[in-house]
């Protein structure tokens, strides 16, 4: 089996309201039922809700689970907050929309069992709102990120990060965390095909490979049609491969030059209205709020850069989502205050949180 090997658990889950906080005169009329997810709870207890909702789903035991595999339970995000309960066993928090979550659940797994997502949203208080939901602070709450079961050998690889440094460096960093255990345990790193790298690695630590950025592409704006390459990462144990991971990357331009004046804002709401083509059309855009997935890879197909708000203290966790798009030219920082730094973060200037007033609204 090649690993990880994905379940998603997406689909109808029954929901129960737990806490009401909306405002007067918009409680919704049902307090329990099913609900759709990944996504927000607005359809079903309308967008001004705002409270505690417990959504349950039920899963069998993995078929064919050989004796060495592992299970992990992976969130990608709740709106705003949450907690995770596993055949009533608390299994630990999730804590932001875009802040992924991964729990190791094998010693847990029953022949039938319950999952819980506790998902909290509180009424919106404006500093309370840019700090634990950036981007968001108007956006109905819930589980608005992937949740899904993966299957893995003794040993894998988590929080897998993989960034460039700029065109005159051409390096490429590749950073996780060996999960699990084993021995004999190497990474691998392959570039469009070729190997570039190897490191030796020990389980439950972390690793960083830096090597030469052979064989990645330059990046082009609009102006040319964008180029990207597969970088694979395999963790290997006496030969025998027991994790894969890959993304599309490529070489940034070197430097950044924010025009003026102000730069397009946009959310996951104008993403969704405009697709990829529609963005495309625009050679700066910024974003307060953590977009998906899908948005970024437009963006690296469009050609399109874009300065990424984040929470200095969010970034590391970040990172393995975000680092790899050459997309992304720079990081904003969302905390009041917060200065510019000549240090880069992840092979990109950080600008201050000065950078919003200039922004367009």
């Amino acid at each position: 089996m090649e690993y990880p090997h994905t379940i998603r658990l997406r689909g109808l889950w029954g929901y129960e309201v737990l806490v009401d906080q909306s405002p007067p005169g918009t409680q919704p009329e049902a307090l329990s039922g099913v609900m759709r997810v990944p996504g927000d709870w607005s359809d079903t207890l309308g967008r001004f809700f705002r409270g505690r909702v417990r959504y349950r789903r039920t899963f069998n035991w993995p078929s064919q689970l050989e004796p060495h595999e592992r299970v992990w339970l992976a969130i990608d995000g709740v709106d705003a907050h949450g907690d995770a309960t596993l055949n009533g066993q608390p299994l630990g928090t999730i804590d932001g929309y875009a802040l992924p979550a991964r729990f190791e659940i094998t010693p847990q797994l029953a022949k039938h069992n319950e999952l819980w997502l506790d998902v909290a949203c509180p009424p919106a208080v404006k500093d309370q709102a840019a700090c634990l939901r950036p981007g968001r602070r108007y956006a109905s709450g819930g589980p608005i990120g992937e949740v899904r079961l993966e299957v893995c050998s003794a040993a894998s690889i988590a929080s897998l990060a993989l960034y460039v440094e700029p065109v005159e460096i051409r390096q490429i960093h590749v950073a996780g965390l060996v999960a699990g255990s084993g021995d004999d345990l190497t990474v691998v790193v392959i570039v469009a095909g070729r190997e570039i790298a190897s490191q030796a690695v020990t389980a439950a630590q972390p690793f960083k490979i830096v090597a030469a950025a052979d064989g990645l592409p330059m990046w082009r704006d609009p102006a040319d049609q964008a180029h990207t390459a597969p970088v694979e990462c395999r963790l290997l144990s006496r030969g025998m491969c027991l994790w894969t991971g890959q993304r599309q990357m490529a070489l940034p331009a070197s430097g950044i030059f924010i025009p003026e004046p102000c730069l397009q804002m946009v959310d996951s709401g104008v993403a969704n209205r405009r697709g990829a083509r529609g963005l495309g059309r625009f050679g700066w855009l910024a974003s307060r709020e953590i977009l998906a997935d899908e948005v970024y890879d437009s963006l690296d197909w469009s050609g399109t850069r874009l300065v990424q708000g984040v929470r200095r203290e969010w970034l590391e966790r970040l990172a393995p989502r975000l680092a790899h798009h050459p997309s992304i030219a720079a990081w904003a920082a969302l905390d009041p205050s917060a200065r510019e730094s000549n240090e880069p973060a992840y092979g990109r200037p950080w600008l201050s949180s000065d950078f919003w007033e200039q922004a367009a609204p």
